[in-house]
C-alpha cells in the first residue's frame, strides 16, 4: 500500500488535493503509463528538466506520486491558458499602479500581471524565486548588479533609460521594480505555449538565464515556489 504520507506530501507541495490524487492512483494499471500515477513517458523529459530524476519517477513510489502530482498542478495552472503569450512592448510601457512606492503589494502585482498578461501565480513565483527587496542591489561576478524585489539586472539600465526610469528609480520604487519585472517576464513569455510543457518552462527560465544549465535550473525553482 501507498504510504498516505507521500500523498500528503505531493497534495502541499503542488496544491493538488488529496482525492484527486487519490483518483489518479486508484485507475487500473490496464490505464497504462508509468507508476502509480500512471505518467505518460512524453513527461519524462519535461520532468527531469524540472528537477525529477527519472530513474526515481519510475521506480520510487513517493517520487512518481510527487511527479504525478506535478503534471495535476501543471495542467491546473495552464487550464485557463489558451494561446501563446501575446508580444511585449519593446519599451515599457507601466500600468498606473506603478507609480506606487515601497514595497510593493498585492494589488501592485496583481495589476502588474495582468497589465502584460502574465498568470498571476506564474510572477508570483518569479518574485519569490528573485527574493529581492526594495533598495536592495545584488552583486554578480559578470560586474553586473540585480536590483530590487524582480532583481531586475544593471544591462537593462539604458534600455530603461531611455523611457526616463532611472537606476534610482528601480532601485527604490517598489511598485515601479515589480512592473519592469512583469515587462521583463513578459518579454520572456513571448510565443511560450502552455499546451507545450518543455516550451513554456524554458521561456519561464529565459527571465534568468539562456544558458540551458541555469535556464533549467531556475524554471525548477519557480516552479517550486508556484503555490
Amino acid at each position: 500500500m501507498i504510504a498516505m504520507s507521500c500523498v500528503a506530501a505531493a497534495s502541499v507541495n503542488y496544491a493538488v488535493t488529496p482525492p484527486a490524487i487519490e483518483a489518479v492512483l486508484s485507475k487500473p494499471a490496464s490505464a497504462g503509463g508509468i507508476g502509480p500515477m500512471h505518467i505518460p513517458a512524453a513527461w519524462l523529459t519535461i520532468l527531469s528538466r524540472v528537477g525529477f530524476a527519472p530513474n526515481k519517477v519510475i521506480h520510487d513510489r513517493c517520487t512518481n506520486i510527487e511527479a504525478g502530482a506535478w503534471v495535476m498542478a501543471f495542467d491546473q495552472m495552464q487550464s485557463g491558458l489558451k494561446a501563446p503569450a501575446p508580444s511585449a512592448p519593446p519599451s515599457p510601457v507601466l500600468p498606473a499602479s506603478a507609480q506606487a512606492i515601497d514595497r510593493p503589494d498585492a494589488a501592485c502585482i496583481q495589476g502588474a500581471a495582468q497589465f502584460y498578461h502574465l498568470p498571476v501565480a506564474l510572477f508570483s513565483a518569479v518574485l519569490r524565486t528573485e527574493g529581492g527587496t526594495v533598495g536592495q542591489i545584488h552583486r554578480n561576478a559578470n560586474g553586473s548588479y540585480d536590483m530590487g524585489p524582480a532583481q531586475i539586472n544593471s544591462t537593462w539600465l539604458p534600455t530603461l533609460a531611455r523611457s526616463g526610469i532611472t537606476r534610482g528609480m528601480v532601485i527604490n520604487n517598489g511598485c515601479l521594480n515589480v512592473s519592469l519585472g512583469a515587462w521583463i517576464l513578459a518579454q520572456a513569455m513571448t510565443g511560450a505555449d502552455p499546451h507545450d510543457p518543455a516550451q513554456y518552462w524554458q521561456h519561464v527560465g529565459d527571465y534568468n538565464s539562456h544558458t540551458p544549465k541555469w535556464n533549467a535550473k531556475y524554471a525548477s525553482m519557480v516552479w517550486h515556489n508556484l503555490k
